[in-house]
């Protein structure tokens, strides 16, 4: 057992300097500084991504799409759904939305209407209506 202890003591050290000697094959303990400023120099100059690259550059669709405004309502409105779904998992105790107030079935209807209308509007708005199925 001693033996076995010292060969195994003996196998460990031996790994130990190899790391801290930079000898250990194709990697050593450190990363390798050049390699990692290349995958950042690679990182900063791919182009960053926008879906609006896949749109048409003509027609309605694609000039709502683009329009910051829309985007901007978008956004509010995804907010404010997330804020009525808390409301109404509080205030609506009817089982369906045909049974409940008509206060919740307009706001309801409403957003579905909203986000119907803007993803086909965003659908439309693609030169391959293919992209538009991807992303």
């Amino acid at each position: 057992q001693r033996v076995a202890a010292k060969t195994s003591a003996r196998r460990k050290l031996s790994i130990l300097s190899r790391s801290l000697s930079g000898k250990q094959g194709k990697r050593g303990m450190f990363v390798d500084e050049t390699e990692v400023k290349g995958k950042v120099r690679a990182a900063l100059l791919k182009p960053e991504y926008r879906i609006s690259s896949l749109y048409n550059t003509e027609g309605v669709c694609q000039a709502i799409a683009r329009h910051p405004i829309f985007n901007f309502v978008s956004q509010a409105l995804v907010l404010a759904n997330a804020l009525w779904l808390g409301i109404e998992a509080d205030q609506n105790h009817a089982d369906m939305l045909i049974h409940a107030a008509p206060e919740f079935q307009v706001v309801e209807n409403f957003f579905t209407v909203y986000f119907l209308v803007e993803m086909l509007l965003r659908f439309f708005a693609f030169r391959s209506k293919r992209e538009g199925l991807v992303d």
